[in-house]
């Protein structure tokens, strides 16, 4: 698998809105005076400090500072004035100057420096408190908590610093650079800070001597860390100071009188000082106001889409423009008023079903074709559900897709269509055939031109896979068609189904071979009660389907044939169940019978009844009997009867047939009347007779039969049947079975022998032979021919009997009736690649319908992984409504309003829909009228569907912008409109399923000097990164996020002259969860918006980012007691909230061509509470790859880094929502395992060669 990744710098994240604004427009951002309470009463401390205070003999003594000092509020000034950036600066001065020092002297003197500023800092704790425990005792109880703050901090951690900084004041004290002798501590610091004076004398004179193992370097990094303890306790007393300050101001009510007009005074002063810090602002508003004379943008009323119930009396009902809605009160109690944009003409309609139908091109599916052929048809007969076929939606915020999608990749309990079911479909009678095994053959020509497609897709594949063309055709078609055929209690599924390659490939024909297993039940006329309203007609259908399962899908192969001819062809053997009779009544074919009677003679006869036989054309008739009391005799019958002395042979016995028509026998001319032998010889023996007979070689032109499509079934024969019956009449010898002869015969034999004089007894003659048929069967083959172009094959009403169906998703419709084609072609057209149809109820046409639509963005996988661009080909809708089952596409002028912008965005789509439309359709249900959406496009990047209603419109907020602009903030949250201001008798109720949007409040302050200063800047031209960034902000503000992408420093991905700008919109609340996406409309809109303001020579391309997925792997063990279920699913959130913060956390900026680094991810993991061990672990990243995808494995041996990178600057790392982690039963340290397609849960190869289309 390739590993290539992007070797330019992808760090960029682009601009957000929040970034836009300088911070040195803001007129807070540098003030006049910017002092606070606490810096002016600091000030005045230390100011105090230099003015001479002069007592009563007008003598110095000190100064004003112990005045000040003494009280709390001003102590606490002084603390929070503390300046730490400069101790940090001064900390960061001497370290450099240690490290640029070239001979020691000048590092001791850096290290002591160092260790002054520590030592300082340790007593400007001590001072503090000190200061505090005095002041505790003046007034106690104010420094209680301070005190208490400063004591734990010396005692905990100071303490012992300095104590260890002592140690090193010695060491630089023995060079001559040490501050301060251990005998002057105790003048300098609290007791608190030695718990014990001798461990201070012990540690000071147990000190080393330095010189042995003398290390500046060391020292150094001692008194660094010495400084970092008493640096993070200063700055959280400085930190907590500000909080007391406050309390202090507020709460205490005991300052002296003249410390509290002095307070007084400071607070007063900061309304001089607010006055003053006003002067930044006026500034800017002088120049941009006055000066440039720009103006804060307006106001935008915010929308929203309602629609209407009409009260069920009322047909129609005029809505006019203007026609205020009622939306509730605001907090203030004021009326929220919208008011209607437009007219419109209110009816009963509504839409009663939603279907969709997907047109699967998979690239992961093929048999070597060179094109992009159709891979599967997927349907949703009740599209608005949560599996297609009607399950409920849990809740309102439940989606599905508006044309459908692909099942492919998708799990089956995420499933939202089902395998959709297209073929062609025969009705003919040929095709009863109650019982045996059953064949059937049709062989098809076709228009010579609608063959091209076929032919060059089998030239494609033959050419690709080194195949014959009847080879490549065998494979294209084997096991890819599936035919049922009707029955009595169900379709019945022949046992093969196969199509023959053409004989010629010249001629423009092939075969259909199909089977059906003599255990099969009988095929029968169709019955709508068992089968369903689908087909109307009464007689056999046959159903010739595309298999959805298999993996060749044929529908691309054979949907531009158009049939000329089809000639059906069928053969059964074995048809047991017949109807027998004789001159003594019926017979039981189940059992032995007398086939001619008891007593047979010249013209006893056996009828043979079989119905299905006189409805078809025949062009063979078998009957097979088998004998079931042949005589036992060597010579056959010759040797049977030789004691009758009539000479018979078992050639003698000759029967003829004849057929019943119109209540007669035919042949009637015995001049053409053919005779069969009726026994046959055996094999075995040349005298012998065989046990079964078969007539084989009738000829069914004499019984000039004409096929009856219509005829019912005949169980019995009588005086006034008319056909159905098949006569085997005995026509030879004359003496036929000699039962006549036999009683004289056998009394002269016995008088004979019984007369004593007689020498030479005679035998016996055997008693006379009385054929019994154990059973019989009939074996026949039929044809008849379909001329779709022509005139069709006329029973014998003169109606031609077969029709021809085409069978679509959702119904069936009949395209050859009576001889005359509707539409020639073998299979149903679905040229478009997804279709949306909509069912219409309580409608009169010609009137008009607003349909209104709720879209969500595609939350595809894969589509989100492919990334949506503007360059990507924009998919193309067409909307068409049904004619007596035909398409008929609306005119521009009959789509009044579309504010969806073709499917792009939530809105209203508004039909002129004329007279002509028909509800009687058999595609569909009837009784409704259909609209249709065609899409020629990719389905995944469609929204999807959230709402379906009629009777909408949108309206607009009729509220005063000047006093209401909050609610401009807000918006109107959804189901707040429920009726008119005025109510109307005509309208039962007025629904308002969604917020408002698109409105926004006038510019503040802030947004109008951010704007004001872009547009200095990039002059309303779009010439650097900078300028696209804050051109798209400006004028679009609910992108969120830019990324400008340029060919500099990412010519692997752009050409030279092209920008690549990546949009990512705001994450509204209710869109918690979903990958934020720009769809194609706001781009497109964009990119327009660009094009004036940039150079003609660039190619401006919008895009939105590509989501690239990481799956993470492992097996962990929970913390003793964690439920593994619950805490694996909040593992799972964890990882999504630690990589993509921006998915449930609100709106934050996206990391674009960012990194993920495995370590980091798994130390997360392991720090969770309840994770005990982590084992085998890698992350897997799912890129795309030209065509397909590919992945990058952190388990893999040779993979360079355990860094996942974004693969283009535009992607972003995002968590899978169920990563494959495990539970393991002990722990046990396991190597990480490369990923596999079977753990990776996408079906399918990554690796897919690039097709064309067929009109390529």
């Amino acid at each position: 698998m390739s590993t290539k990744k992007n070797k330019s710098s992808l760090s960029w994240n682009g601009v957000t809105q929040s970034q836009r604004l300088l911070k040195a427009l803001i007129p807070e951002y540098i003030k006049v005076d910017e002092r606070s309470t606490s810096d002016l009463l600091a000030f005045s401390a230390k100011y105090a400090e230099m003015v001479q205070f002069y007592d009563q003999t007008n003598s110095p003594a000190g100064d004003w500072s112990r005045f000040l000092r003494n009280d709390l509020s001003v102590f606490l000034a002084s603390i929070i004035a503390t300046d730490l950036k400069k101790i940090e600066q001064e900390h960061a001065k001497y370290i450099t100057e240690l490290e640029n020092a070239a001979r020691t002297t000048g590092r001791l003197e850096a290290l002591k420096a160092l260790y002054t500023q520590v030592f300082d800092m340790a007593k400007q704790f001590n001072d503090w408190y000190v200061h505090a425990l005095k002041m505790n005792t003046l007034q106690p109880g104010d420094t209680d908590e301070l005190e208490n703050e400063l004591e734990n901090a010396i005692k905990q951690q100071l303490s012992s610093n300095l104590i260890e900084l002592l140690e090193q004041d010695r060491f630089l004290e023995f060079h001559q650079t040490g501050t301060y002798s251990p005998n002057e501590i105790e003048e300098h610091f609290h007791s608190i800070w030695f718990p014990s004076k001798k461990l201070l004398s012990a540690r000071a004179i147990e000190a080393e001597d330095p010189r042995a193992n003398f290390k500046i370097q060391d020292y150094t990094k001692k008194i660094r860390l010495q400084f970092r303890t008493f640096y993070s306790v200063l700055s959280y007393i400085v930190q907590e100071a500000p909080k007391y300050l406050e309390k202090s101001l507020k709460e205490k009510d005991d300052h002296r009188p003249d410390l509290a007009l002095f307070i007084a005074f400071v607070k007063l002063f900061k309304h001089n000082q607010d006055h003053l810090n006003t002067l930044t602002e006026k500034h800017l508003d002088f120049y941009y106001y006055d000066v440039l004379k720009m103006q804060e943008r307006g106001l935008q009323p915010d929308q929203v889409n309602v629609y209407f119930n009409l009260a069920k009396h009322i047909d129609s009902f005029f809505l006019p423009a203007g026609t205020l809605l009622d939306a509730g009160v605001d907090e203030d109690g004021k009326a929220i008023r919208y008011k209607t944009d437009y007219g419109i003409e209110l009816n009963q309609a509504k839409i009663d079903e939603v279907k969709t139908l997907f047109v699967s091109k998979n690239p992961k599916i093929g048999i070597g074709s060179s094109y992009r052929l159709i891979t599967n048809m997927y349907a949703a007969p009740i599209a608005n559900s949560r599996d297609g076929l009607g399950k409920r939606f849990i809740n309102n915020e439940e989606e599905w897709p508006s044309f459908g999608e692909e099942l492919l990749e998708k799990a089956s309990d995420e499933r939202q269509m089902v395998y959709a079911e297209v073929g062609w479909a025969m009705a003919a009678p040929i095709l009863e055939m109650e019982e045996g095994h059953r064949s059937i053959k049709l062989r098809m020509r076709f228009d010579k031109s609608s063959m091209y497609t076929l032919n060059l897709l089998i030239k494609d594949i033959s050419r690709n896979q080194g195949l014959s063309k009847e080879d490549a055709f065998s494979k294209v078609f084997k096991n890819s068609l599936k035919l049922v055929l009707s029955g009595e209690e169900g379709w019945i599924e022949a046992k093969s189904c196969e199509l023959l390659p053409p004989e010629n490939w010249n001629i423009p024909e092939f075969s259909l071979l199909a089977t059906v297993s003599a255990n099969a039940p009988a095929i029968v006329g169709y019955n709508a009660n068992v089968l369903g309203p689908d087909f109307d007609t009464s007689l056999p259908v046959m159903k010739v389907l595309h298999k959805n399962e298999n993996v060749t899908y044929s529908y691309s192969f054979l949907k531009e044939l158009s049939l000329e001819r089809i000639n059906i062809d069928v053969e059964v053997k074995g048809i047991k169940r017949l109807n027998l009779s004789n001159e003594y009544g019926q017979l039981e074919g189940s059992i032995p019978f007398q086939a001619f009677g008891p007593t047979p003679k010249l013209g006893s006869y056996l009828l043979i009844g079989k119905t299905e036989l006189f409805k078809k054309e025949l062009t063979n008739l078998k009957i097979n009997i088998n004998w079931h009391n042949l005589p036992d005799n060597t010579k056959g019958l010759r040797g049977y009867y030789r004691e009758y002395g009539l000479g018979i042979r078992n050639e003698d016995y000759r029967i003829k047939l004849s057929a019943l028509q119109e209540g007669e026998f035919f042949p009637k001319n015995k001049n053409n009347v053919k005779e069969y032998f009726l026994f046959e010889q055996d094999e075995d023996n040349v005298h012998g007779i065989s046990k079964t007979t078969c007539l084989n070689h009738i000829d069914l032109k004499l019984f000039d039969l004409e096929p009856q499509a219509n005829l019912k079934q005949i169980d019995t024969y009588t005086s006034e049947t008319q056909t159905g019956y098949f006569r085997m009449e005995l026509t030879n010898p004359p003496s036929a079975f000699a039962h006549d002869e036999f009683p004289n015969l056998y009394a002269d034999v016995a008088a004979h022998n019984a007369d004593p004089k007689t020498k030479e007894k005679k035998k016996l003659p055997n008693q006379p032979f009385t054929p019994v048929i154990r059973n019989m069967s009939i074996d026949y083959t039929a044809t008849a021919q379909v001329n779709i172009m022509s005139i069709g094959t006329v029973n014998s009403s003169g109606a031609v009997a077969e029709e021809l169906f085409h069978i679509h998703p959702f119904g069936v419709m009949r395209n050859f009736s009576q001889g005359r084609p509707v539409k020639p072609t073998l299979l149903p057209a679905y040229d478009e690649d997804a279709y949306l149809f909509l069912g219409v109820k309580d409608f009169n046409p010609p009137a008009t319908l607003s349909i209104y639509f709720e879209l969500k963005e595609n939350q595809d996988y894969f589509s989100m992984m492919k990334g949506r661009s503007s360059e990507a080909k924009q998919a193309e809708i067409v909307w068409s409504f049904l004619v007596n089952d035909e398409w008929k596409e609306f005119s521009q002028t009959q789509i009044l309003n579309d504010t969806t912008n073709f499917f792009n965005n939530s809105g209203i789509i508004t039909f002129d829909i004329p007279r002509d439309i028909s509800d009687n359709n058999t595609i569909f249900k009837k009784g409704k009228f259909w609209l249709r959406a065609s899409l020629r496009g990719d389905a995944s990047r469609m929204p999807t569907i959230l709402h379906l209603s009629t009777q909408a419109i949108s309206a607009t907020w009729a509220g005063n912008p000047e006093e209401e602009v909050k609610h401009l903030e807000e918006k109107l949250a959804p189901n707040k409109i429920k009726n008119l201001a005025s109510p109307l008798v005509q309208i039962r109720s007025v629904q308002q399923p969604f917020g408002s949007f698109e409105g926004r409040p006038g510019e503040n302050k802030k947004e109008f000097y951010t704007r004001s200063s872009e547009r200095l800047r990039h002059k309303g031209r779009a010439v650097s990164a900078w300028d696209y960034e804050r051109l798209i902000l400006d004028q679009f503000p609910d992108i969120f996020q830019v990324k400008c992408v340029t060919h500099i420093g990412n010519e692997e991905f752009i050409e030279k002259g092209q920008v690549v700008l990546v949009v990512v919109p705001r994450i509204k609340a209710s869109h918690q969860g979903r990958l934020p996406m720009v769809n194609n409309a706001t781009l497109e809109a964009i990119r327009d918006y660009l094009i004036p303001l940039a150079s003609p020579f660039v190619d401006i391309k919008l895009r939105n980012p590509i989501y690239e997925r990481v799956k993470v792997a492992g097996g962990l063990r929970f913390q003793k007691g964690m439920n593994n279920g619950t805490f694996l699913k909040k593992l799972n959130k964890d990882i999504m909230d630690f990589v993509c913060p921006w998915m449930y956390g609100g709106q934050r900026e996206l990391e674009l061509g960012g990194t993920m680094a495995k370590d980091v991810l798994l130390s997360f993991i392991e720090k969770r509470e309840y994770v005990d061990f982590v084992t085998k672990f890698s992350a897997v990243q799912v890129f795309p790859s030209g065509e397909g995808f590919d992945v990058g494995d952190t388990a893999i041996d040779n993979s360079s880094s355990p860094l996942l990178k974004a693969t283009t600057p535009w992607s972003v790392l995002i968590p899978f929502e169920k990563n494959p982690l495990y539970l393991l039963d002990e722990v046990a340290f396991q190597s990480p395992a490369k990923a596999g397609l079977d753990n990776m849960m996408l079906d399918g190869d990554f690796v897919m060669t690039e097709e064309r289309e067929l009109d390529d």
